[in-house]
């Protein structure tokens, strides 16, 4: 868990990107109609969906999620949730999608889940280009599904 580490500092990035995107994704289902429900999917799946995917098609294991991590599916359901309830008060203050508070909080989470990424690709064993390619994924294929 997080705490004054390098390590700890990448874990609370980690989860801070989770949110975040679980948050964005739960956003952009609420703006086409869905419901509570579509929007903690579609939250969800953006925010593990990167992650997911690099488990899975690249290293050839069980989602992370699935496999000692669950607090990810947690964090991104509750905060999917929380955003569908909160957005239309945070738009009636003025609050957009074209914010730059979201941006940056994008930005965050799109750096630590690359780093992150990588990371699982090091750990175990891959080529330094496939490290990099897991990396990637793992930053922008959940944004991809969502979209």
């Amino acid at each position: 868990y997080p705490d004054a580490t390098p390590m700890g500092v990448l874990r609370g990035l980690d989860y801070f990107g989770t949110v975040v995107f679980a948050c964005t994704g739960s956003i952009t289902a609420a703006s086409t109609g869905m419901d509570v429900f579509g929007c903690m999917i579609l939250g969800t799946v953006t925010a593990v969906g990167g992650g997911t995917l690099r488990d899975v098609l690249v290293i050839g294991k069980r989602p992370f999620w699935s496999d000692g991590e669950p607090e990810y599916f947690s964090m991104s359901l509750a905060a999917s949730a929380l955003a569908f309830f909160l957005w239309p008060t945070l738009e009636d203050q003025g609050c957009t999608t074209d914010d730059m508070w979201i941006f940056v909080a994008d930005a965050i989470g799109i750096g630590a889940f690359c780093v992150i990424g990588a990371k699982n690709g090091l750990k175990f064993g891959m080529h330094p280009i496939i490290c990099a390619a897991c990396g990637v994924m793992t930053a922008t294929f959940g944004g991809l599904v969502r979209d």
